[in-house]
């Protein structure tokens, strides 16, 4: 028996986020941005996956067998939670979801408590008056729905107040659907011997899971001080990004985008090539601001460790004195090794998720090469064709940039290819440098004139 209670606590608390009062993270992302009909189909949606309202439901009808009696006590309920849940909600009161759903577990406790007859077996009193009790405890499960809808921004005035009562016209919808299916299973039990010797053991039953149900919302609540933090929708990553691939053109307008999942969708940063000759950003999204300074700039005797670093003294007597290796300085090195390093997260990108993500990186890249640009200006590399390739890449990365917000992966895939075709090219030019005119690697459309050594776009182009 322990185990089986043990077993029962384990999968209600790994299922509490998707059921009960919770909603999943996809349907949390339509009902920010949905009108009448979504709020309809999630509060039918929210009731038939409702546990603790069916448990509560299923306790309330165990015994009733007369018609006039069903509507009486699902009438009672049905008063009380859409009094809360549409008052509650439309005057903004508030309190602690994971509290308020305790209290309604110990309503299916006390359910199935007055089921079994405990008020009298074991209190030695009479039932408290039913009609009453169930309309006290509808209103307690509607403020709990209350709670939940609450943590989304859906809305105020007159808007607010028709998609609240579309949600609980939605959970009324649920609700008679569910019934329909307990009522018809139990009244074909009923007929049978082994109603009345499992009776007891259902509504025991009920008590059970009910504490099990307080156990688990009391586990949540000692997690999650703060009663509104699902509004920031922590665990938004994979339902925001499934439905944003479903449907990006209506989750994410065009023109716009989002730096984080679940943010909030604002206009890009402008293309890479925005930003002005001699200045850079550190981080997409992020102020152009001048470049930390060549490493040649650095006194004699010192060096930094990382770019835009402090200088300092050297390590030792050979890291001090400055050289050139393979035509440009080795600290110039710890910018090429960024580019690389940042670059693995772009050929590690297999999903049409993780393709239409990687524009981010492209832009850390790109930023970089404007960057290692500026850093080789005074070495023995080939300028115009490093500006030839830069270019390149530049336009590829505007173009990443642009697929991205239009959910295009296959074409990102193949812009990715001629956007490292252009870092490797670079990269090669820095620590192998030739004498200008004498390479034969040109991005696709350059060529370069017989007697001129700068490289320049295909004359039908």
């Amino acid at each position: 028996m322990r185990k089986v209670i043990a077993t029962l606590f384990v999968g209600l608390v790994l299922a509490g986020p998707a059921f009960g009062h919770g909603m999943s993270e996809a349907d949390q992302i339509r009902a920010q941005g949905g009108g009448i009909v979504e709020f309809l189909r999630q509060g039918a949606v929210h009731m038939v996956t409702g546990y603790d309202h069916l448990l509560f439901l299923f306790g309330v009808v165990f015994f009733l067998c007369k018609f006039k009696d069903i509507v009486k006590f699902v009438t009672a309920f049905t008063l009380g939670h859409s009094i809360t849940l549409i008052g509650a909600t439309f005057l903004g009161i508030q309190a602690n979801y994971f509290l308020v759903d305790a209290v309604i577990a110990l309503t299916v406790c006390y359910k199935g408590f007055d089921n079994v007859g405990g008020f009298k077996k074991y209190l030695g009193m009479k039932s408290p008056n039913l009609i009453g009790m169930v309309f006290l405890f509808g209103l307690i499960h509607g403020f709990g729905l209350s709670t939940r809808l609450q943590t989304l921004t859906i809305g105020e005035g007159f808007d607010l107040l028709g998609k609240v009562v579309a949600f609980n016209v939605g959970v009324e919808v649920g609700q008679v659907a569910a019934l329909v299916v307990m009522l018809g299973l139990l009244a074909a039990w009923r007929h049978t011997a082994s109603f009345q010797r499992f009776s007891m053991a259902a509504n025991t039953g009920l008590i059970i899971v009910g504490g099990l149900l307080l156990l688990m919302q009391l586990h949540g609540y000692s997690h999650q001080g703060d009663p509104m933090a699902v509004g920031n929708l922590a665990k938004h990553m994979d339902a925001h990004e499934d439905l944003r691939m479903a449907d990006v053109g209506t989750l994410v307008p065009a023109g716009l985008h989002v730096d984080s999942p679940g943010g909030t969708p604002h206009a890009a940063h402008g293309p890479v090539a925005a930003i002005p000759a001699g200045l850079h950003v550190d981080t997409p999204g992020g102020t152009p601001h001048a470049a930390h300074g060549p490493v040649a700039a650095i006194p004699a005797g010192l060096h930094v460790d990382s770019p835009g670093g402090t200088p300092h003294a050297a390590h030792g007597p050979a890291a001090a004195t400055p050289h050139e290796a393979h035509g440009a300085a080795q600290p110039y090195d710890a910018v090429i090794d960024r580019i690389f390093e940042t670059r693995k997260s772009i050929k590690s990108a297999k999903t049409d998720a993780e393709v239409l993500e990687a524009h981010h990186p492209v832009s850390e890249i790109h930023q970089d090469l404007v960057t290692l640009r500026g850093m080789v200006a005074d070495f023995k590399v080939d300028h115009a064709l490093y500006d030839v390739w830069l270019k390149d890449a530049t336009e590829a990365a505007e173009r990443i940039d642009q697929e991205a917000h239009d959910g295009n992966a296959a074409k990102i895939r193949e812009l990715i290819s001629r956007f490292d075709k252009g870092i490797l090219a670079i990269e090669d030019l820095i620590h192998h440098p030739a004498a200008p005119g004498t390479s034969s690697t040109l991005p696709a459309g350059y060529h370069v004139d017989g007697g001129d050594s700068t490289p320049h776009q295909d004359h039908d182009h």
